[in-house]
């Protein structure tokens, strides 16, 4: 109990002493203020569970930024592997999502090509693309209106998607 106490005790007072720093590392690393906060936290959580393999007290500085910098690079990577946006829906049609000026300008370059792409595919692939995307209508609606089945509604959505994307990336 005495053991757990001290190890609290010194989690506090690194946390206190290091909270800063770690986040200017992060962030300068990272360069959003969102992703150093995950960095943060995901640091001194290993911080915490690690405790036990400090060895040297007089390198905790060097060691928590050790695991601050490598926390961010994996940060980083996974980031890479999965956008937190892709060349989706959300960001061609949803005028209120939230990106940095320079995802901004990308994806409004983005939906200026694929809006031109768009009107040269075949018509149908073009209304069922419109009807979910721009018109917001769930497969269900889809169904409705084009009186088809839930069946050709996603197969036709797929092809379309499929189609879009290959012009696209042209």
């Amino acid at each position: 109990m005495l053991a757990e106490s001290v190890e609290e005790d010194l989690f506090q007072h690194l946390y206190q002493s290091f909270h800063s720093k770690v986040y200017q590392v992060a962030m300068s690393i990272t360069r959003d203020a969102f992703l150093a906060e995950d960095v943060l936290q995901e640091t001194f959580m290993k911080i915490f569970h690690h405790l036990d393999q400090l060895s040297n007290v007089e390198r905790i500085n060097a060691w928590i930024q050790t695991i601050t910098t490598r926390t961010a690079i994996d940060l980083l990577r996974k980031e890479k592997r999965n956008p937190t946006y892709e060349v989706n829906e959300m960001v061609l049609y949803d005028e209120t999502f939230h990106l940095t000026i320079e995802e901004e300008v990308e994806a409004l370059l983005l939906k200026e090509q694929i809006e031109e792409q768009l009107a040269t595919l075949k018509p149908d692939y073009r209304q069922i693309l419109e009807l979910k995307y721009k018109q917001g209508l769930k497969e269900k609606e889809i169904e409705k209106v084009l009186n088809v089945s839930k069946s050709a509604v996603k197969t036709r959505l797929h092809r379309a998607r499929k189609a879009l994307k290959e012009k696209v990336s042209m």
